[in-house]
């Protein structure tokens, strides 16, 4: 059943506001519909560029690690390229005077063509992860590319036909990196084996195989061999750029296919080999590297996730574990004497400033760096780099696990954790003097049991899914380890503002002192109207529902009761979620947009702020939910742009999800008004409503950018 979209704002009614404008931002986002008729789509609006109108397919602007089987494409795009064997016959034809004969032509010709149809193969079986079809197929190119070359050895010295030459000596190198790749992957497969015995070791500093190699003496090796791999694939791209402006006609859509495969390998190579310093640096490569991974609870919300209640302090040093032990935040926080205030959300919560609250900005370059010095002026010990996850990391863990016992009347599972862990800890069933032995105790038991070989590939995909869903982030002071963030999409930056472009990120910071945002739902609705003048009217709508219940009451007894966890008194049941729901909210938007008005808010009870560490302006308000009630809020402001063009505009918004954040449900509304026409629109999705609304719905699992083109018209009569 499609569901009725309620709006407050009508098509034609304007937004222009009546009372004086306060400084403000903006942003917005998305959730499905299926109702209207689907847009027109002929651009690829993802990129900040319109170059035409001709119809495309959206580019594939995914980070790598996303993307899956990544070998296996690094394949296929090295036989792609042999697609640009089809030159090969006009290139010999232009040398063919300096030969000896037609018949050396056309067996050269039939050498060189074998050589690159070789590679398409090579290229199809590694897809089909056909690994010893494909390092026969490669061989079997090489040699003819050898033989190819072996036949007109006395133009080599020819300056006139160099660079033609050189596409068969590129053949033969590209045949070459196929067959290096194939090696590399022979060596990538016992590569988590390695990694694993690192890991799971107890007894770290003997973290190594029987041969004395660990993770980092892997990386060491294959390293410079994908290095030789891109430098060979650099070469060849060079020597087909060199000779692009002499093909014919009819072969230039073939070579251009060609090179641009081959550059989407050689770019890929290069983010591959982009990650390996920074992971040697972060095993101990050159001296000692400290790693704490923070161990975040979203059930109590904070910018970049939930709130420190513990973390792992992790030490390696070439390639061993010299130190990994859990520690409780507040037995470190305890110690810290010094006074330092704390910036204004975290002044909610206590009037001094220490590390379980140093994730404090949206932006976890700027929260990393924090933790960094909390940590070193608590601790005395130096640390470089900083690395976040939250709980549910665990019970995905479980689930690949399966059950733990560690030493309580029934396991724990991917569907008991949480519950168990929160009671155990909030009511210090281990004691006062140690409420978070249970974690201490899970961590030998997982380090044992998920290095294991057969769960990495399982390990693997969780960590890329985590990623992409920035529920892992990282930051470092080593410059290597920080290219590698950035490389991989897990920084966890805030966009930086782009000229003429709407933006949004909402960040909801928890003050309740309870866990109640487990039973949060949240979703936001973000409407865009273009008055005839240009002007750009947004209202911002965020819903709340606390969605504590007697059931949900029940639930936790229910599944407690077979640990023999019988008691709940209120104010227990108000940690565990039952409580009020109260979050310091912060709406990132473009600077200088202009407050217009808000419903079940007090305008001035909205603040118009400015992040100095960000350079960001956002909208700071509080929300306050009860079980079993919604809170709406809607905040309307007019954005520092128009479209001002006379004939073709661009509307784009730039969303961004709260890093570590539950799902977030996102609708949007662009109302066009009757002198604009819809030209094309990014993503496919976009509904036209009835009214000429555009209507598009996502889940904010990622961030999102959604950008439509539109043509302005006259008015209609």
């Amino acid at each position: 059943m499609t569901r009725k979209i309620v709006r407050d704002i009508e098509p034609k009614k304007s937004l222009r506001p009546e009372a004086t404008e306060v400084a403000a931002d903006i942003a917005a986002p998305v959730a499905p519909q299926t109702r209207g008729k689907m847009s027109p789509y002929v651009l690829d609006l993802s990129q900040k560029t319109v170059v035409n109108l001709a119809p495309t397919k959206p580019l594939d602007t995914s980070i790598f690690v996303a993307q899956k089987s990544r070998p296996s494409s690094l394949f296929m795009q090295l036989g792609g390229i042999a697609i640009l064997g089809l030159l090969i016959v006009f290139l010999l034809n232009t040398a063919r005077s300096y030969t000896e004969g037609q018949k050396l032509f056309a067996k050269v010709a039939q050498s060189a063509k074998n050589g690159y149809s070789q590679l398409v193969q090579g290229g199809e079986q590694a897809q089909k992860k056909n690994i010893n079809a494909t390092r026969s197929m490669f061989d079997e190119a090489y040699a003819q590319f050898q033989s190819a070359q072996e036949q007109i050895w006395f133009l080599k010295n020819e300056p006139s036909l160099a660079k033609y030459t050189a596409i068969l000596e590129s053949g033969r190198r590209l045949a070459e990196s196929g067959k290096e790749m194939i090696s590399i992957m022979d060596r990538i497969k016992t590569t988590p084996d390695v990694f694993a015995n690192t890991l799971s070791t107890p007894n770290t500093l003997s973290s190594t195989t029987e041969t004395g190699k660990n993770a980092l003496t892997e990386l060491q090796e294959i390293y410079p061999k994908m290095l030789t791999v891109h430098n060979n694939i650099t070469t060849s791209l060079q020597s087909f750029y060199a000779i692009e402006s002499e093909v014919p006609v009819h072969y230039r859509a073939a070579f251009s296919h060609g090179t641009q495969v081959l550059q989407k390998a050689n770019d890929l190579l290069t983010n591959i080999l982009h990650i390996f310093p920074g992971l040697t640096a972060m095993m101990g490569e050159k001296q000692s590297h400290r790693t704490i991974i923070l161990l975040q609870n979203s059930d109590e919300v904070r910018p970049t996730g939930g709130f420190i209640g513990s973390f792992l302090n992790l030490e390696m040093q070439n390639g061993t574990i010299k130190e990994l032990k859990l520690e409780d935040i507040y037995s470190l926080d305890d110690s810290f004497k010094q006074i330092i205030a704390p910036p204004p959300d975290v002044q909610k919560i206590t009037d001094r400033w220490f590390m379980r609250d140093a994730n404090y900005s949206p932006d976890f370059r700027v929260s990393g760096e924090r933790t960094i010095w909390f940590y070193e002026q608590e601790s005395g010990k130096t640390a470089d780099t900083i690395l976040a996850v939250n709980h549910q990391f665990l019970g995905k863990i479980l689930a690949i696990i399966g059950p733990v016992d560690v030493g309580l009347l029934q396991p724990l599972t991917t569907d008991n954790y949480r519950e168990v862990i929160t009671y155990m800890v909030e009511t210090k069933k281990s004691g006062y003097e140690d409420p978070k032995k249970i974690l201490k105790d899970l961590l030998p038991v997982i380090q044992q049991r998920l290095f294991q070989p057969a769960h990495m590939e399982q390990f693997q995909q969780l960590l890329l899914e985590e990623i992409v869903e920035k529920n892992l982030i990282g930051y470092s002071r080593h410059a290597s380890a920080q290219k590698m963030f950035a490389t991989l999409g897990m920084d966890g930056t805030l966009q930086a503002e782009q000229r003429d472009e709407d933006y949004l990120a909402v960040i909801a910071s928890s003050f309740s002192g309870n866990k109640s945002d487990a039973a949060i739902k949240q979703e936001i609705i973000h409407d865009t109207v273009i008055e005839t003048n240009g002007e750009i009217y947004n209202q911002l709508t965020i819903k709340r529902t606390h969605q504590w219940s007697s059931a949900s009451e029940q639930r936790w007894k229910k599944i407690l009761r077979p640990f023999n966890f019988v008691d709940f008194p209120e104010h227990y049941l108000q940690i565990l979620g039952k409580g009020e729901n109260k979050v310091a909210m912060r709406a990132y938007i473009p600077s200088g947009s202009q407050l217009v008005s808000a419903d079940n808010l007090a305008i001035d009870a909205i603040k118009t702020m400015r992040d100095a560490d960000l350079e960001r302006s956002y909208f700071s308000f509080d929300m306050i939910t009860k079980p079993g009630e919604t809170n709406t809020i809607k905040i309307r402001y007019k954005l520092p742009f128009s479209m001002s063009n006379v004939f073709a505009n661009t509307y784009t918004l730039n969303v961004q999800k709260q890093l570590g954040a539950p799902t977030t449900s996102l609708i949007k509304h662009l109302q066009l008004g009757n002198f604009m026409s819809l030209t094309s629109a990014y993503p496919e999705g976009f509904m036209t409503e009835p009214d000429g609304t555009l209507t598009i719905g996502k889940s904010l699992n990622h961030d999102q950018r959604l950008s439509v083109l539109m043509t302005r018209h006259s008015l209609k009569k």
